[in-house]
């Protein structure tokens, strides 16, 4: 995959944690039983599939101090800090046309940092899919099947099939749903055709940013 560009979006003030997780040291940066944090454990999933020069982190300027003791192996240029948050869209453009200038052939995939997975080769194969599937011009999300009504999280009701290899399938996306009441979460559980939304994209950089023009 030799145009994948992996961006850590590292920004998000892990409030639902409170009180482990504060405004000054968010949940990105605590540690897991392993003694990494979810954004180093995030970067070490990502190794076997990007090159090093091809990892970015995206930031708030008020954590940058933090991601560079933690991620003191990217190199400062992949470091992208925004002055000011203005959540995740205006984030994912600005790396986007960051990585664009350097490789206008990107494939361009963005994680969370703070996402805990724990079959890895499975999330590798389904990046391998997500690839194949961005190489042709689709904006692609991944989805994760739902084994409880969850009302914490998005959904997204998938229609017909699109590709399928790595041992995975991708689907058209016919809707997005935010976060429902339960009600609703157990109805979507019923009709076995929505997937939480996993806030996890990959896509070409010059389709996205057609997109967001």
């Amino acid at each position: 995959m030799e145009h994948l560009h992996a961006v850590i979006v590292a920004g998000g003030s892990g409030t639902r944690l409170w009180p482990l997780s504060t405004p000054g040291y968010p949940k990105q940066f605590l540690p897991l039983p392993n003694g990494r944090s979810m954004i180093q454990e995030a970067l070490a999933r990502l190794q076997p599939l990007v090159e090093p020069e091809q990892a970015w982190i995206v930031t708030g300027r008020a954590f940058g101090h933090l991601v560079r003791e933690h991620m003191a192996a990217i190199p400062e240029r992949q470091l992208l800090e925004e002055p000011m948050g203005r959540n995740t869209a205006p984030a994912i453009a600005w790396a986007a046309a960051v990585i664009a200038r350097q490789d206008p052939q990107a494939i361009m995939a963005v994680f969370s940092a703070d996402h805990v997975i724990t079959d890895v080769e499975a999330f590798h194969d389904a990046v391998k899919l997500g690839y194949q599937v961005a190489q042709e011009g689709h904006l692609v999300t991944w989805g994760i099947k739902p084994n409880a009504p969850e009302t914490g999280y998005g959904y997204i009701r998938f229609s017909s099939e699109l590709a399928t290899g790595h041992g995975h399938q991708a689907f058209r996306a016919e809707r997005f749903v935010e976060k429902p009441d339960l009600a609703t979460a157990q109805s979507y559980l019923r009709d076995g055709h929505y997937v939480w939304n996993s806030g996890m994209f990959i896509w070409r950089v010059e389709a996205v940013l057609a997109e967001m023009r």
